[in-house]
């Protein structure tokens, strides 16, 4: 049975008077979206279909003043017609980043790892969290944070800088090749 099937049952089950615990059964959708659903159908909801949600609302700013809305506009139409003048220049010069859990192994001796294991037994797997920067042309910086260091104003600040360095020296090397 597919998604919109199992969610017909648990509003035909729901409308029979069951609670979320009597609707959900081992072969059903986890507990937690029959409970979701009923809640919903008792809430009013009567399509069965999924609402479209937003990705990262977070992010989206929940009123513009005019004042924000003119800018994003010009903004828009400026970043418009440079694409216009000469796309691949455009695409070009957008750097886009990443912060990710990075899977990585440095050899190191018995006494500094401190884990017993058996001969032949895989390296340990450790993660570090990294800050990637890449452009259409491929990765432009990748910052390691060390050990006991978070994410705050100070590194990024001086994350953009070193970016900046690297910006630049391209540009430079791309200048000189002309």
């Amino acid at each position: 049975m597919d998604k919109t099937g199992h969610r017909a049952v648990i509003q035909y089950i729901h409308i029979k008077g069951l609670t979320p615990k009597e609707i959900h059964v081992d072969n059903a959708p986890s507990y937690s979206k029959v409970k979701k659903w009923a809640t919903g159908l008792k809430q009013g909801r009567d399509s069965l279909e999924v609402e479209p949600r937003q990705v990262s609302a977070r992010w989206v700013p929940k009123l513009l003043g005019p004042d924000q809305k003119r800018l994003r506009c010009n903004m828009s139409m400026n970043n418009l017609a440079i694409f216009d003048a000469d796309p691949q220049r455009f695409i070009r010069r957008f750097v886009t980043m990443d912060e990710t859990l990075v899977h990585h192994f440095q050899p190191e001796s018995k006494e500094q790892s401190k884990q017993w294991k058996h001969h032949g037994s895989p390296a340990p797997k450790k993660a570090k969290s990294a800050s990637i920067f890449w452009d259409s042309e491929g990765v432009l910086l990748v910052d390691y944070l060390t050990k006991g260091q978070s994410f705050t104003g100070p590194y990024y600040a001086t994350l953009m800088r070193q970016l900046r360095e690297k910006i630049n020296k391209k540009k430079n090397d791309v200048e000189s090749c002309h």
